[in-house]
């Protein structure tokens, strides 16, 4: 009996290990077919994110030609002016809206934004002039795609003059860029057409 013992115990632990075996490399496939599909639906969602990018990419595309009105100019260039006497209390990150073009070849400059957007990819120069009424100061920054680039600030404070500041730019743009005077604070901008924006193509890239 002891000897029947002794040979019945190494074959049951022989039969528990080969059915532990089995159940690991089941759950060892089990885990194969679970990584084959997710990398599966990984390389569905890498192909919808991609043509996702490409529709955008499109649809930007045709927003830009939309805003720019048609085909590119040949040529770009405005000039534009603050016509309204003054404006008065403006807040922090206000548009100054430029609201008359005397020049405007290429309708890039948007006089009911304020904003220039770029038709063509190439350099351009840009150059802004504001006037603050005795007593008062404006600190405005130039913007392109949201980023600041450098100040106007004319300051009339403790003087019965008016003050002028200006600044110039020479920038790369791409087709669909975007620039703007904006403030930098609370302030006062004289109009009457001393204040000014204009810019103009220097050469297409």
């Amino acid at each position: 009996m002891a000897k029947l013992s002794f040979l019945i115990v190494p074959l049951f632990l022989a039969s528990f290990a080969y059915c532990l075996d089995d159940e690991i490399e089941e759950r060892f496939r089990g885990m194969q077919n679970l990584m084959k599909t997710m990398q599966t639906s990984i390389d569905q969602l890498k192909q919808q994110v991609k043509e996702t990018e490409e529709k955008c990419q499109v649809g930007n595309a045709d927003f830009r030609r939309f805003v720019l009105d048609g085909e590119a100019p040949e040529s770009v260039g405005f000039t534009a002016f603050v016509t309204a006497p003054d404006l008065l209390s403006l807040g922090h990150q206000h548009t100054i809206k430029f609201d008359y073009a005397e020049t405007n070849v290429g309708n890039a400059y948007h006089t009911h934004t304020g904003v220039f957007i770029a038709p063509l990819k190439g350099m351009y120069v840009f150059h802004a002039s504001a006037m603050s009424a005795p007593g008062q100061d404006q600190y405005l920054t130039f913007m392109k795609d949201g980023r600041l680039v450098s100040y106007v600030y004319p300051d009339a404070r403790g003087t019965s003059g008016y003050q002028s500041s200006s600044n110039l730019w020479v920038l790369e743009l791409d087709v669909g860029s975007e620039t703007w005077l904006q403030t930098s604070g609370a302030g006062q901008i004289h109009g009457n057409n001393f204040t000014t924006f204009s810019g103009f193509l220097l050469n297409e890239m």
